[in-house]
């Protein structure tokens, strides 16, 4: 048991650094990195001052993306334990967000998508015609893909020109996760069916 009960962490999201770390994304919108083997609190850093909504790796596992109900994205440098506003283009609560190769996408309930590109400092912003429960970001991060609207449809986007490339139908309950990997997109939905496209360039 690495996080006693008695410790009252409310963690919303999980994701491990290495072997024996991970970094727990908590709801008061802090993220705390903990040691597996002690249980002991390595570092905890305070990101906003909304509830937190989400948070993912890069892939050095050096930094994280965190998005909370504010409608503001953050980045935090793990190591120096530094905060910094990626961009709050989201004007409402946000559910889910990924961060793949220096790009950060973020959905939310004003019927948002954003990527955020943390180098350029550059954003593209994706309509949607209801709330925005999941996004993907390929691993390039210059595919990326969104709930679209009440039909549980999934459109797939270039990050960069913003245009729409597919539409993806079929899904029978609102799509609450989505994921990359490799030529595919993997779809889940509240029912608890997963669905499996390959797209094309």
């Amino acid at each position: 048991e690495v996080v006693p009960p008695n410790r009252n962490l409310m963690i919303k999201k999980a994701r491990f650094i290495s072997e024996r770390r991970a970094v727990l994304g908590l709801l008061g919108d802090e993220i705390l990195i903990l040691d597996l083997d002690s249980g002991k609190e390595i570092k905890r850093i305070q990101v906003g001052q909304s509830s937190l909504s989400d948070i993912e790796l890069d892939e050095g596992r050096k930094r994280v993306a965190v998005s909370d109900e504010g409608g503001v994205a953050y980045l935090v440098n793990l190591e120096k334990g530094k905060v910094s506003k990626i961009g709050s283009l989201n004007k409402d609560k946000t559910y889910d967000l990924d961060f793949k190769n220096g790009r950060v996408m973020v959905g939310g309930r004003d019927r948002r998508a954003v990527v955020y590109s943390i180098e350029g400092r550059r954003a593209v912003t994706f309509r949607a015609d209801f709330f925005v429960f999941a996004v993907a970001l390929n691993e390039k991060g210059d595919i990326g893909a969104y709930m679209l609207n009440e039909r549980n449809e999934v459109a797939v986007v270039r990050v960069e020109d913003g245009a729409r490339t597919d539409v993806l139908k079929g899904h029978g309950y609102p799509v609450s996760v989505m994921v990359f990997v490799g030529d595919k997109l993997i779809t889940g939905c509240d029912d608890g069916k997963l669905y499996i496209w390959r797209y094309e360039r």
